[in-house]
Formats: C-alpha cells, sequence, structure tokens
C-alpha cells in the first residue's frame, strides 16, 4: 500500500478481537511454499490461540489494517524462560521488504529482555532468506531442526545483549 518503511506504522497488540483481520491476512508468495505454512497458521489457528491464553500477538498496523504480525509464548527450560517465536508474517500485498519483520523481532527482543529470558527460539524454513538473515544479524545459534533439513532452529540467546 501506502507507507514505505515499518517505522511509520503504529506497533500494538493483535488480540482475539483482531480475528477479522486474521482471518483475510494475506502472505502467501509464488515460489515459497513455506509461507502456506505461515498463512494457515495466522488466518486459522492465531485467533484461536490468542483467544484461549495461548499465545500473545503484537502487529504493525496501518490505521485499521494489520500489515505484519508477529506470535510468541513463553516457556521454561533447564536454562531459564525462553521466548519462542511462533511466527513473524509480513503481508504479500507491497508490505514485505519494508523492515517488518526486522522491526518485529527487534521488539520482541526487548519483550524477551524484559521478561527475564535466555534466549528467543523460533522455526526458520531454510529457503526463508529474509528471516535467516534477521537472526544470524541477531547473533542466532543455527542447526537443522527437521530431519528433511527443511527447518532451522534459531536460537538467539539474550544474556550477551542485556
Amino acid at each position: 500500500m501506502g507507507f514505505t518503511c515499518a517505522q511509520e506504522l503504529e506497533l500494538r497488540s493483535v488480540g482475539a478481537e483482531d480475528a477479522d483481520q486474521l482471518s483475510e491476512f494475506p502472505c502467501r508468495r509464488f515460489k515459497q511454499p513455506w509461507t502456506d505454512v505461515v498463512e494457515e497458521l495466522v488466518r486459522l489457528q492465531l485467533g484461536d490461540a490468542l483467544a484461549a491464553g495461548n499465545a500473545k500477538a503484537l502487529g504493525l498496523w496501518d490505521g485499521a489494517r494489520l500489515v505484519a504480525v508477529a506470535a510468541w509464548r513463553m516457556k521454561a527450560s533447564a536454562s531459564g524462560l525462553v521466548c519462542s517465536s511462533i511466527l513473524i508474517a509480513v503481508r504479500n500485498d507491497g508490505a514485505s521488504g519494508k523492515g517488518c519483520a526486522t522491526r518485529l523481532k527487534d521488539h520482541l527482543v526487548d519483550i524477551a529482555i524484559d521478561d527475564g529470558c535466555v534466549a528467543v527460539a523460533s522455526e526458520v524454513h531454510r529457503d526463508n532468506d529474509a528471516m535467516l538473515r534477521i537472526n544470524e544479524k541477531l547473533g542466532a545459534h543455527m542447526e537443522w531442526s527437521t530431519p528433511d533439513g527443511s527447518y532451522l532452529a534459531c536460537v538467539v540467546p539474550l544474556r550477551r545483549l542485556l
């Protein structure tokens, strides 16, 4: 649409009351089949997870229009609390490549630090170059997490960022 970068967008919560925005959220991209999975998560599962209190989400909004969304949940681990990033998705209608995913991931790191987490963990498809670069810039440790090598576990340690 008309915005030029993520900084122009309002950062605010996404809740169950935003189910209409979630159910119509387009992020599927031709030649990137992993986006089918992400779009299905946003459209079919995220609203229910938010309503049940099983996840939290933030969005970048252009007025009443959801442009990008990040969802996560906190999980206890042997080393401490971990922020498990469920997804970061950006609309496929001109919003990608404008810094939306980076802004959401950076804010998620800030939330995790404020909540006392030791890491932010996510699963990223091997073909999702943009998200792999974002995690790499944050100093993520990456290793294959599926037997077929289609997903990487990306863990951003937070102790060094404190």
